[in-house]
């Protein structure tokens, strides 16, 4: 059943990839992509969002953290990288999140970084998605 939920919800990711990617905040707040953010926001994918933020950029922490929680639930420490990035420090709440997904090799970083703060590109976001698969 957690596999189900969590192919569910990797769809469901997908679907909104595209609002980060430059669209109007009109385009955006399509009907199909609300509903999408309304499920990930009840399965506390999303947690800490609303509808209306469906409208503003997503980063790679933020995204990170979802994709953690859709693959391991609120469960913290379940694998860590060796990796260690400078922008990223075990104090953050992101930071399970990056070295879990790090160490599964689902979303790396660059030259010692893993940017946390900067935007998510479609390519990073779908990249990832996939490799979930």
């Amino acid at each position: 059943m957690k596999k189900i939920k969590a192919l569910i919800c990797i769809f469901l990711l997908a679907a909104m990839i595209p609002l980060n990617i430059g669209v109007t905040a009109e385009e955006a707040l399509s009907e199909n992509s609300k509903e999408s953010l309304e499920l990930l926001i009840a399965l506390d994918i999303m947690d800490g969002y609303t509808p209306d933020d469906c409208a503003n950029p997503v980063t790679r922490a933020e995204f990170a953290s979802m994709l953690y929680r859709v693959v391991f639930g609120e469960d913290s420490g379940i694998f860590v990288s060796n990796e260690e990035f400078s922008d990223v420090n075990p104090s953050d709440s992101y930071y399970d999140a990056v070295t879990a997904l790090n160490g599964l090799e689902i979303m790396i970083g660059y030259n010692g970084e893993f940017s946390p703060e900067r935007n998510i590109s479609y390519y990073e976001a779908l990249t990832s998605l996939v490799s979930l698969l």
